[in-house]
């Protein structure tokens, strides 16, 4: 992860996991283009969901909102599967 900050931009120090990550208060509306093979996760509402997860992957998403233990969205065999596969197109 990494942060934007109205002072400096893009930080190009990435997170790693020690310490406090953090970004100014406020509202925004961010759009993301990676390949199509690519989960990105961050805070926020999702607003395109069944354009951007599987039927499985919203399914899961929506049990997540609803129990109190973690959920995978991606399952590792899932994720372990992507891996071999190379994406040339792209979602947002």
């Amino acid at each position: 992860m990494v942060a934007y900050t109205d002072a400096n931009g893009w930080q190009n120090k990435p997170f790693l996991g020690v310490g406090e990550f953090t970004l100014e208060l406020g509202n925004f509306e961010v759009s993301i283009t990676v390949l199509e093979d690519h989960i990105v996760s961050a805070t926020g509402a999702l607003e395109n969901t069944d354009k951007v997860l599987s039927e499985e992957q919203s399914r899961c998403l929506k049990q997540a909102e609803t129990v109190d233990s973690p959920v995978f969205i991606v399952s590792p065999e899932e994720a372990m599967g992507n891996q071999s596969k190379k994406s040339r197109k792209n979602k947002t």
